[in-house]
């Protein structure tokens, strides 16, 4: 699965240097100050200045304090965490559940203080307003090698790490200091680089009773989803978590793992060794939307070990894993309320790390869309439940946004057609008075093609100061369209707390040229038979793989071609393949001898997948059924294997019910088809590919890539 990209667009050269993939992260900052240079990070106090001393009081006299006028006092210190079990406790045993946020790493923070609305000091006083209703009783803080290499070690903790330590302690809040690499947890350099993180900031912390320890954000591959792997990542981690143990002997350490810290589920069956070790999981809407989903991998784990989920979140225009306030927010708070031992902190407050839970005015987002105010209410129903009474709690109540008022209409649109076919659309901005737009939404015949970012808009305008301007025109490419077609366009935007405007004026736009036909499918005089071997009634054409996208295979080596026909019922497939040494021993099936077939059923020729008619469907060699790929529905092909003496046959019949639901099949119809071939000689990855059509192999992302085939007589 490709997981989040959580970096808005028109950062590039923060997105070319590494902060892409997961949030946070290494990379450089972009600012818009319209000559492309980043600020230098503002200046945080290390100290708050101490009150001038008042006289004392003659004896005899009453003092204020006794008089009953308020005065500040220092809070009680919280107490040490540990783990007890399957929960983390205080040093007393009392049952603690985190619950809050993730900060934005601070030096990107402040160079990034004009298109995010706050300097990384404003986003840590928000997050601890109790008087703002924020009710956060831990952070967690990610810290970056991006930062250690511009500022080094002493000035990255004296300029931000310490003065977050202790604004936390101030203001009665818990905090993970958090190394927030996503590296993969072979590589021997990246060990160097967790043991000198960690040399030098466990001891520095060891003392703070409020401070826990995420020692490394994302271990990235080797990432199967086995137990095999989790051990095999254990072998490497323990003596990285004994290290920082020696130098932070009471301090909680929260333990990630592979694939994005997803693999939480074999911390019960095979714990690391030590004491008050707590198991992070990561869950966004890619993850899966259900309780079911939660519970299996990161719930029944919690039965027998500490789980904290120090990743989670949501919005609508992710344009890796969306998600709403209703098909995931509500799920899993639901789910996680029944889990008092699973503590949380949300993703995150800002405005281009996204899931994004600020606007780039600082404001919170909310409404179905964005899951900035559904943290903050949560964080308020929950303020006093498993909490030491240190923790603070006393403020304001939760008050929802007060703005249900729709954004203006987008208007002046207009559409260019480009040499590659593609589609230019230019806009004039919409400028909200009350709450900034947030994205804007592009519709082609009525149906959502694109959600646009306003911030990626910003950081790309060509504009002195782009996040202060109200008069700027934008422009974004649509692709997916079809030579010969008309279509309608129109747009909406939509704000922060997710009120969208009224539609704008469509435009129509007539796409030139014609669809140029790679292959014709001919119907069936007589219904195939699906048993694995060649026989009169496939007699059509074949077309053979022409491109090696993957290695360089001889003829004798891995080669062959595919032939289809149909009727009204089914579209039929054979597939032949010449190589000699069979080799399935993979859990990604790519990387085992396998056929690939892909299929637009309506030729929408989009650039992703639209989850409706969209199909990447791939077969291992020998196996039964179809799986992996992308399957919106159940397919539930009818399927045959044969093992030839060079290689090796496979003859498939979809049923169109399945394939293009909703739909009119006759002669003329147009599909997007593909089909690729993989070849594993040696175990393990796959050593070499061939395709029919696309020589790009980016067909598992972009049915844009498909050829076009027509059914014929």
């Amino acid at each position: 699965m490709e997981r989040r990209r959580f970096l808005r667009s028109g950062l590039a050269a923060t997105v070319a240097a590494g902060l892409a993939g997961c949030p946070g992260g290494e990379g450089e900052s972009t600012t818009n100050d319209g000559g492309g240079e980043t600020d230098s990070p503002t200046d945080t106090p290390t100290e708050t200045p101490a009150a001038e001393p008042t006289d004392t009081p003659a004896e005899g006299t009453e003092s204020e304090t006794d008089a009953g006028t308020e005065t500040d006092s220092a809070p009680a210190e919280l107490p040490r965490l540990r783990t007890d079990g399957n929960w983390v406790v205080t040093e007393d045993g009392e049952r603690f559940t985190p619950r809050g946020a993730n900060l934005i790493e601070p030096l990107f923070g402040d160079q990034n203080e004009r298109n995010r609305g706050g300097t990384y000091m404003d986003t840590l006083e928000l997050a601890t307003d109790t008087a703002d209703a924020w009710y956060n009783n831990i952070l967690r803080l990610p810290l970056s090698n991006y930062a250690i290499d511009q500022l080094g070690y002493e000035e990255y903790a004296t300029q931000y790490v310490d003065p977050t330590v202790e604004h936390c302690k101030e203001q009665g809040v818990y905090l993970i200091v958090d190394y927030h690499i996503i590296q993969n947890w072979d590589d021997e350099s990246v060990h160097e680089d967790v043991r000198e993180f960690w040399d030098f900031f466990a001891s520095r912390y060891a003392d703070e009773p409020h401070v826990l320890y995420e020692f490394w954000n994302e271990p990235q591959e080797p990432a199967a989803d086995t137990l095999e792997n989790w051990n095999a990542w254990k072998e490497v981690a323990q003596p990285l978590v004994d290290r920082i143990r020696e130098d932070a002997p009471d301090t909680p350490i929260i333990v990630g793992s592979p694939n994005w810290t997803s693999l939480t589920k074999y911390a019960a069956e095979s714990p690391f060794e030590g004491e008050n070790l707590i198991y992070a999981g990561h869950i966004y809407p890619g993850d899966g939307t259900s309780a079911e989903v939660f519970e299996e991998d990161y719930g029944a784990p919690a039965d027998e070990v500490p789980v904290m989920i120090t990743e989670w979140g949501f919005d609508a225009i992710d344009d890796v894993q969306p998600g709403t306030r209703s098909n995931f927010g509500e799920p899993f708070k639901e789910w996680l309320n029944g889990r008092e031992n699973v503590g949380w902190t949300a993703w995150c407050l800002d405005s281009h790390w996204h899931p994004t839970m600020l606007d780039f005015d600082h404001n919170v987002t909310g409404g179905e869309l964005y899951h900035g105010h559904f943290v903050k209410q949560w964080l308020a129903e929950t303020r006093d439940e498993n909490v030491p009474d240190a923790v603070a709690r006393d403020g304001a109540e939760y008050e929802g946004p007060s703005d249900t008022d729709a954004p203006p209409t987008p208007e002046n649109l207009e559409l260019t057609e480009n040499a590659d076919g593609t589609v230019t659309l230019a806009w004039d901005q919409v400028v909200d008075e009350e709450t900034q737009v947030m994205h804007y939404n592009v519709f082609v015949n009525g149906e959502l093609r694109q959600q646009i970012d306003t911030i990626g808009l910003l950081n790309d305008a060509d504009a002195e100061n782009a996040f202060d301007a109200e008069d700027l025109r934008f422009e974004t490419t649509l692709e997916g369209f079809t030579p010969g077609e008309t279509y309608k366009i129109h747009m909406s935007a939509v704000d922060s707390l997710s009120n969208e405007s009224v539609i704008s004026r469509i435009k129509t736009h007539s796409v030139s040229g014609e669809v140029e036909i790679a292959a014709e499918i001919p119907r069936a005089e007589s219904e195939p038979s699906v048993d694995g071997e060649l026989d009169d009634s496939w007699e059509s054409e074949r077309n053979d793989f022409q491109h090696a996208v993957m290695g360089d295979p001889e003829e004798s080596d891995l080669s062959g071609g595919w032939r289809a026909r149909w009727d009204d019922d089914a579209l039929y497939l054979h597939v032949d393949v010449v190589d000699d040494r069979k080799s399935v021993d993979s859990s990604e099936l790519y990387n085992d001898d396998s056929i690939e077939v892909y299929v637009d059923a309506d030729y929408s020729h989009l650039p992703s997948y639209d989850s409706e008619n969209d199909f990447q469907i791939v077969a291992a060699r020998g196996a039964d059924g179809v799986s992996a790929g992308v399957l919106p529905t159940e397919l539930d092909p009818e399927m045959a294997w044969n093992e030839t003496d060079d290689g090796y046959e496979l003859e498939l019949a979809f049923a169109w019910s399945n394939l293009a639901p909703d739909q009119t099949v006759e002669a003329g119809h147009v599909l997007g088809f593909d089909v690729h071939v993989n070849d594993d000689d040696t175990g393990g990855d796959r050593d070499k590919k061939l395709t029919w059509f696309n020589e790009q192999d980016d067909s598992w992302e972009n049915p844009s890539a498909f050829a076009a085939v027509e059914l014929v007589e």
